[in-house]
């Protein structure tokens, strides 16, 4: 299966693509039917850093991806949201993971799962073929949607000590699973919102109890 970057040739599939998902109501919550004019300007307005990708097999276009802007304020400049969708056909055959496994992080091939109910959080390594294998795995009371700092491979997690009902952010190596730093954010309920990256390896989090403004010490 090849992985590229979408062009403008691929606005039908990826128009029929996307109108499947809408009609078969499992993959996003709109409702509206999508042209092929709508998605090709939707296409053209994208950056480079919000690239659109396609699965290809034999010639033709199975899925696509994308990564879009999250949030247009300047503190989420480095946070991004995903999509991936899968022709209706191919649904089941590993074209999702195989898209998925592309839009990580290239230089270290690491994706980061969590399971808050049963207080999981763990890393995987994508092939270059999209298949996973395990890393590391903690047992961590993380909620929240984690950071990742790409330069220095720290990766911002939360927990929560139920003992001292305080909520936590720990920093962890993303390539070990060990554990870097730990410190409360003030609150004693768990927080489960976005964090803002800052400007010199620092966040931003919002907690039940306020804003807290962190330095994670991680520049390398």
């Amino acid at each position: 299966m090849e992985f590229r970057p979408a062009t403008v040739d691929d606005v039908p599939a990826i128009t029929r693509i996307y109108n499947q998902g809408i009609v078969d109501r499992i993959a996003t919550l709109e409702t509206q039917i999508r042209t092929e004019r709508e998605r090709a300007e939707w296409l053209a307005s994208r950056d480079d850093r919000h690239p659109v990708f396609v699965a290809v097999q034999d010639g033709t276009v199975v899925g696509w991806a994308s990564l879009n802007v999250f949030n247009p304020r300047e503190a989420y400049r480095h946070v991004a949201d995903f999509s991936v969708y899968v022709e209706r056909s191919w649904r089941g055959q590993g074209v999702g993971e195989f898209l998925l496994g592309h839009l990580i992080d290239e230089a270290r091939r690491i994706a980061v799962a969590y399971d808050s109910s049963n207080g999981v959080l763990a890393a995987f390594d994508v092939a270059a073929d999209g298949s996973t294998s395990p890393r590391w795995r903690r047992d961590q009371d993380h909620a929240c949607h984690p950071l990742l700092f790409a330069d220095s491979g720290a990766l911002v997690t939360n927990d929560h000590d139920a003992a001292r009902m305080a909520d936590q952010l720990v920093v962890l190596d993303i390539a070990t699973g060990d554990e870097l730093a730990r410190v409360d954010s003030g609150s004693p309920v768990q927080s489960v919102l976005f964090m803002a990256p800052g400007w010199d390896h620092d966040l931003y989090t919002c907690s039940f109890a306020g804003v807290s403004r962190i330095s994670t010490g991680t520049a390398r």
